[in-house]
């Protein structure tokens, strides 16, 4: 992920040149964000992005794609982490509508149930699960998530809920591809526990229909 420092790289657009680029994977954003405390993070201008596509010889559909999707001064993330994950970084320090958490099951083993305590939300044990008896709002639009208590955010956690906000990052680069961000975070999750649901299920019938043909006793 992006490792928050104590100052921002001062860099202007006309200073980053290929050799900083080369060899490396980097990201593409749409603008800098409001919080200018991420290493490896240098501003653009459109101008300044489609030279550099050019100097990458990048084909013109994919430097049209990306050229999209930016604005007037977007800018380019160099990644420092050895993560498979897009990087998220927000455009607002600031929450941009309502964490609510709804009511279902949940994929919470019952070990967890201290933050839904903390958070005044009524659960109960349900196939070895906790699950959520009615929605409970945890998290108002315009507030920071660095004012959000700790039990909170371990609620969060648990529940795999990220803060909605606009994410900035737009594309990632890597071997002479530029891939939509969209995309990676699409088809790079972890299946959730009842997406492993039905395959499992159907695995447990093939082991019981196998050891029937072969009289497995």
């Amino acid at each position: 992920g992006v490792h928050p420092q104590d100052t921002l790289i001062s860099t202007t657009a006309s200073s980053l040149n290929l050799s900083d680029l080369s060899g490396k994977k980097f990201y593409v954003l749409s603008r800098l964000p409001e919080d200018g405390s991420f290493t490896d993070l240098f501003p653009l201008t459109t101008d300044r992005l489609a030279e550099i596509m050019e100097e990458m010889n990048v084909d013109a559909q994919q430097k049209n794609m990306v050229l999209e999707e930016c604005g007037p001064e977007p800018a380019i993330l160099i990644s420092s982490s050895s993560s498979s994950s897009p990087p998220n970084v927000p455009a607002s320090t600031a929450i941009l509508a309502d964490i609510i958490i709804p009511a279902g099951l949940t994929n919470c083993s019952p070990f967890l149930t201290r933050p839904f305590a903390m958070a005044q939300i009524a659960t109960k044990i349900s196939r070895g699960r906790i699950e959520v008896m009615s929605p409970k709002t945890v998290a108002r639009a315009g507030q920071k998530l660095s004012d959000l208590d700790e039990d909170t955010l371990q609620l969060l956690d648990a529940l795999a809920l990220k803060p909605p906000h606009e994410n900035l990052v737009k594309f990632e680069y890597e071997d002479g591809i530029f891939t939509p961000v969209e995309f990676l975070l699409k088809y790079t999750q972890p299946p959730t526990f009842d997406e492993t649901l039905p395959t499992f299920g159907e695995s447990a019938v093939n082991v019981i229909s196998l050891a029937s043909a072969i009289d497995y006793e």
